[in-house]
């Protein structure tokens, strides 16, 4: 299991589209991805979670990955979050 902190740090926060593609790209891998905001606990492979988490510039969200390729899961949503890749739809 992996535990780690992140913020967000899109201008415009976590609309539609950044929820797609990271939901969709995230459903590729085996593990778990889940993510806690303001005491909820979040699916990061569903689209819809994701939007309801209404993400904003600044927040910060506690991420758990748990599962066989959780290294690789983890990698990959690091790059989304860090690197806008959701933007370059990777």
């Amino acid at each position: 299991m992996i535990i780690d902190e992140f913020t967000i740090n899109y201008p415009f926060g976590m609309h539609y589209r950044p929820c797609y593609v990271m939901a969709k790209s995230l459903s590729e891998f085996k593990s778990t991805v889940k993510f806690i905001h303001n005491g909820r606990l979040y699916n990061a492979k569903n689209t819809q979670e994701l939007y309801n988490a209404h993400l904003v510039y600044g927040d910060t969200i506690t991420v758990r990955i748990e599962g066989s390729d959780e290294q690789e899961t983890y990698a990959h949503f690091s790059d989304l979050i860090e690197l806008h890749a959701w933007y370059l739809n990777i």
